[in-house]
């Protein structure tokens, strides 16, 4: 039975990641989310926080994931760095 489900889950996901509702990132279990996977998502929770309000559930969220692979790629402090030396040299140079 646990095999029929592994399988039946791997090929679910493959489903999904063929058609580009998720993409993968390269870390087991990780993945991005297409806007059509998003707006589901938001359809979804928009029904069951409707339909579920008279209970006053407890709402929970978790921080998003990056892997490390992909932050240390990421070129975002060098950008600020280098926003900051330019916007000081223009500030300077007036």
């Amino acid at each position: 039975m646990h095999e029929a489900h592994d399988a039946a889950h791997q090929a679910y996901r493959a489903a999904l990641l063929d058609a580009g509702l998720l993409i993968a990132c390269g870390v087991p279990g990780v993945y991005g989310l297409s806007g059509v996977f998003e707006d589901v998502v938001e359809r979804f929770d928009q029904y069951v926080t409707r339909v579920g309000a008279k209970f006053r559930p407890e709402v929970m969220r978790f921080p998003p994931l990056v892997s490390r692979a992909h932050y240390e790629r990421m070129d975002h402090l060098e950008r600020c760095v280098t926003d900051i030396l330019r916007d000081r040299a223009e500030v300077v140079g007036r």
